[in-house]
């Protein structure tokens, strides 16, 4: 799973750097969006080896911006417009509750589809 995690994230880092023409030296930033803290979420040690496996590691060639609702239902929607203004490289969600705050904040950006 962790290995399907990063494969994804690795996707998404090559498609940001050929499609906005990025060199492959700049360190990318990655919003990571989650519900309950970084050090009580079940799928962030996960994520974090997925990456780690592909050979990223937060500080030296990626970076890792952690935004989360403290586990507050009420927190929630804040989230979208922090990680909007923060324009990272990729948005990573990781609980599906947090999808609809994100995806709303961001709509109008352009994106990378793939």
């Amino acid at each position: 799973m962790a290995g399907l995690i990063g494969f994804s994230v690795l996707l998404l880092l090559t498609a940001s750097f050929v499609v906005h023409g990025q060199s492959r030296d700049k360190v990318a930033r990655l919003a990571v969006v989650l519900f309950d803290a970084p050090a009580t979420n079940p799928n962030l040690a996960a994520f974090i080896a997925g990456l780690r496996d592909l050979g990223y590691v937060d500080g030296r060639n990626v970076t890792l911006d952690y935004r989360h609702a403290k586990g507050r239902p009420e927190l929630v929607a804040e989230l979208g417009p922090q990680v909007a203004a923060l324009k990272p490289d990729v948005i990573v969600v990781l609980g599906g509750d947090m999808m609809p705050a994100v995806r709303d904040a961001t709509k109008d950006r352009k994106s990378t589809r793939l």
